[in-house]
């Protein structure tokens, strides 16, 4: 994926990273993966403000859901993952 899909929103000092993808939905999702990453699916023109500012308010539950999933598997590739300062 190219850089220009990537795009970040903060929740209090964590900063969260996630990637664009633009398919044939009707709505904004954003899914969290156990390796940490997230995915904000979108459907074809949308506004980027409109993702940006529907990140801002979903931070809190993307870091509560990327936090559980470091809880549950902390080893991705046999690495321990600590993602910024969340502990």
């Amino acid at each position: 994926m190219s850089s220009k899909n990537q795009f970040k929103t903060y929740y209090g000092s964590n900063k969260l990273k996630y990637t664009l993808v633009f398919t044939k939905r009707k709505n904004i999702v954003f899914k969290t993966y156990p390796t940490g990453e997230i995915k904000a699916f979108a459907p074809y023109g949308t506004a980027l403000t409109l993702i940006r500012n529907r990140a801002d308010l979903e931070s809190e539950n993307l870091f509560r859901q990327v936090f559980f999933h470091m809880l549950l598997n902390p080893y991705v590739n046999k690495k321990f993952i600590i993602t910024n300062n969340t502990i």
